[in-house]
């Protein structure tokens, strides 16, 4: 089997961030550079020297700035991915090739999600004053968020924020192959009607506004054979949430991807927190808008990991052995 452990030159880089050690304050590096110095002095004597001083940081910040310049940014790009897949796949899978397996999976998916994108486009160009989005996950995310719900097989879950279903059809496909588990999906859809663009609410990020086409629902790409493990509420989260959750009790798996305001965020968080089963996966959409997420993690010393696109999950017992005060982000960080 090829082990995570043994598949990555970089796992000498993750191992600082799941420590912490690029995080720790100023007065703590020299010690733990000290003690590390063997590790360091294994790429080479110059750099496990020039870590080892005291203005290693700021050396090796300049270095990897330099080096991000001169190199590609196709290569950029897939050197960050390969990080991402490593960080996600050595915590989350049995070996490097269990992900590849499960994109495979999911490539069917790929060409409905085109052929919607088409016939999306086509009925909101030029509506309203605002740009208008199809509110999808990256590719990437798309795939790691496949690869964590088929890989811990969770039995009820709940995500806010449909839009015109990618990620609802991402779940629910990953459900449709474990042949378990029901999702229930809260939604306030806007619609590309030039009637209602006086009224859209634009993200308040990116100013664009996430668009159903008028005559259809909330999801309405997901494929027929995916929804009967599916339920679909309309209405405010705030709304919607507290008595869901309370009905469903304990749940195994919480996905945001709805008003992406701090306050928003904020209060579904915490109430999710609530009702999710120990070690349960917690995934925030585009967490990277403000600091609801990072307080979140940091308050209670959680551990998160980037599925890319501005999309993280966390597990809320897994901070037991993190100190509590830090944000530790496996990959990249926010």
């Amino acid at each position: 089997m090829a082990s995570w452990s043994a598949c990555c030159c970089c796992s000498r880089r993750a191992s600082g961030y799941e420590r912490g050690f690029h995080d720790r304050p100023r007065q703590t590096v020299r010690s733990e550079a000290a003690k590390h110095s063997e590790e360091f002095d294994e790429q080479g004597p110059g750099l496990g020297l020039l870590r080892a001083s005291e203005n290693w940081r700021y050396h090796v910040n300049t270095l990897t700035k330099a080096m991000r310049t001169l190199t590609p940014a196709p290569i950029r790009s897939a050197t960050r991915q390969s990080r991402l897949d490593w960080a996600f796949g050595r915590h989350f899978l049995d070996d490097r090739h269990e992900l590849a397996g499960y994109r495979a999976e999911l490539e069917s998916l790929w060409p409905v999600v085109d052929a919607a994108y088409g016939r999306w486009g086509a009925r909101t160009s030029g509506v309203g004053n605002h740009p208008v989005s199809f509110a999808e996950l990256s590719p990437k995310s798309s795939e790691r968020l496949y690869a964590l719900i088929r890989k811990l097989r969770p039995g009820l879950l709940v995500e806010t924020g449909v839009c015109n279903g990618v990620s609802s059809a991402v779940i629910l496909q990953a459900l449709h192959a474990n042949r378990f588990g029901h999702l229930y999906s809260v939604d306030l859809p806007q619609f590309a009607d030039p009637s209602e663009a006086a009224h859209w609410k634009p993200e308040p990020v990116t100013g664009t506004v996430a668009v159903v086409p008028v005559g259809q629902d909330p999801g309405w790409l997901v494929p027929d054979e995916l929804r009967p493990r599916w339920e679909l509420l309309i209405g405010r989260s705030q709304e919607i949430l507290p008595p869901l959750l309370q009905r469903l009790g304990q749940i195994d798996f919480f996905m945001h991807d709805s008003e992406h305001t701090y306050e928003c965020m904020h209060f579904e968080m915490t109430l999710a927190e609530k009702h999710l089963a120990p070690g349960a996966p917690l995934v925030v959409d585009d967490a990277n808008w403000n600091g609801a997420f990072s307080d979140f993690v940091r308050a209670r010393g959680l551990h998160s990991w980037d599925l890319d696109g501005g999309t993280y999950v966390t597990e809320l017992s897994a901070g037991s052995e993190i100190d509590p005060g830090q944000v530790i982000v496996g990959g990249e960080g926010l």
